[in-house]
């Protein structure tokens, strides 16, 4: 497994049900999210739905999904943004935030890039 990614949506938690949804049909993704609460924080109250996790089996998994986020950025309301957390198995991160003005193929090279893939 090449690791997964979390996509955070603090505005709008309803907003990660949606790219669930918008993410499900797609056979390289099929079974692969799950949403649920962010870490809670000492101090902090939990409930809100915070996380959408998505685990990455394949770099063709990774191509479809960043291309789906951007394409479910479109049809979202001007100026939306997402979170990204990227994670490796070995416990390495690295943090992303998308929006649909970006060029999707920069950000597929950076998350691939990250993972230690070769884009076919």
């Amino acid at each position: 497994m090449l690791g997964s990614v979390e996509f955070r949506c603090a505005e709008a938690p309803e907003e990660l049900r949606s790219l669930e949804k918008w993410l499900t049909p797609a056979r390289e993704l099929r079974g692969r999210t799950r949403l649920g609460h962010a870490a809670i924080a000492e101090g902090e109250m939990g409930g809100a739905l915070e996380v959408l996790t998505v685990g990455l089996g394949s770099g063709s998994a990774l191509t479809v999904l960043i291309q789906s986020v951007f394409s479910w950025l479109e049809r979202r309301r001007a100026g939306s943004t997402i979170k990204l957390k990227l994670k490796q198995p070995d416990g390495r991160e690295a943090d992303l935030e998308i929006d649909g003005a970006q060029q999707p193929d920069a950000i597929v090279e950076r998350v691939f890039d990250f993972f230690g893939e070769r884009r076919r």
